[in-house]
């Protein structure tokens, strides 16, 4: 895997996901990688606070690969959609 930018948090926020401003994808796709507890999860739930807070039009959807476990995120979502009705 090619790393084309590092970030620090803020720089983060603001230049990818606010402005989109990113090498490749222009903010609509994002790569974070790590070793093991070293906070990626951590920095999803802070993305999607901030997303939430500076977006209050947009909708976060939370769902962790753990739930999906080998189910596609098509099935997935249409098993707990099933459920709840």
């Amino acid at each position: 895997m090619e790393v084309t930018q590092k970030f620090e948090h803020e720089q983060f926020l603001e230049q990818v996901l606010q402005q989109g401003q990113s090498p490749k994808r222009q903010g609509r796709r994002i790569t974070i990688i790590g070793e093991p507890s070293a906070g990626k999860t951590t920095l999803l739930q802070q993305v999607a606070r901030w997303t939430s807070e500076k977006f209050p039009e947009s909708i976060v959807i939370w769902i962790s690969l753990a739930d999906l476990q080998r189910d596609t995120l098509e099935t997935y979502l249409t098993s707990v959609r099933v459920k709840q009705k």
